[in-house]
């Protein structure tokens, strides 16, 4: 038998990972907000599921920004120093 020291380690890990995010966006279209036994949703309820399917998309989308936003550049930072001399 396998001792767990932290139940929650896998959860942690995935879950700062853009594409997870991705999978559980496109894996909610695959859900409906209802329970067992013809449960009826309320409004909160699915006012709060779409706001979690709709934050999984924004957090995978800021990653993506995030992602191009610090990509390396050919393109100096500054401008080179240009001596008085150097145009001799």
């Amino acid at each position: 038998m396998v001792k767990t020291l932290d139940p929650f380690a896998g959860y942690r890990l995935a879950s700062g990972h853009p594409f997870f995010h991705f999978a559980l966006f496109c894996a909610s279209f695959c859900v409906l907000p209802v329970g067992a036994h013809s449960f009826e949703s309320s409004k909160g309820i699915t006012a709060a599921f779409n706001l979690l399917r709709w934050g999984h998309f924004t957090l995978f989308m800021l990653a993506i920004v995030q992602g191009l936003a610090t990509r390396p550049s050919q393109v100096p930072l500054t401008a080179p120093e240009v001596s008085e001399n150097s145009s001799e």
